[in-house]
Order: structure tokens, then C-alpha cells, then sequence
């Protein structure tokens, strides 16, 4: 696991020890959560963008080719991650 040092408002860093001491956590578990769901949300608007493209693509062409496929099979993946 890697250590790292990082710089963070004061008033950010006392909400995040407030969140970590009634949540049972620690500094570090807080951050490593927000880290995660960042990521998370942003794979989440990224297949959302992706499903759309591929939508549009079938509405106009009537038929699904390679590339849709590819789009379609990277928002299944994103799915079933968010599902777990």
C-alpha cells in the first residue's frame, strides 16, 4: 500500500475527521472513499455518454456494427460493476 502526503483545506479536513470518527473509520478510509466514488460516478457518466452514442447510432442506422457493440459492451461492464 502506497503513503502518500497530501495538502487539504482545513475546514475539508476536520469534516472528514468528524465523518471518519462517527463512521468507525479512519482519515485514510475517508479519503480512500471519496477517492472510489469519485471514480465510480465519473465511469458512471462516462458509459452514460457512451449508451447514449450508441442509442443514437442504432436509432439513425437501424442495425448495430462492431464499434456499437464495443460501446454497448463497455456500459454492460460499468453496470455490472456498479452492481457488484
Amino acid at each position: 500500500m502506497a503513503k502518500i502526503s497530501i495538502t487539504m483545506d482545513d475546514k475539508l479536513l476536520c469534516n472528514v475527521d468528524c465523518y471518519a470518527a462517527s463512521n468507525f473509520m479512519s482519515r485514510s478510509g475517508v479519503i480512500g472513499l471519496a477517492c472510489n466514488k469519485l471514480l465510480q460516478d465519473n465511469a458512471v457518466a462516462n458509459a452514460l455518454v457512451s449508451l447514449s452514442a450508441a442509442m443514437q447510432k442504432i436509432a439513425e442506422s437501424n442495425t448495430i456494427d462492431e464499434e456499437t457493440k464495443v460501446l454497448l459492451a463497455d456500459v454492460e461492464a460499468v453496470a455490472r460493476l456498479l452492481k457488484g
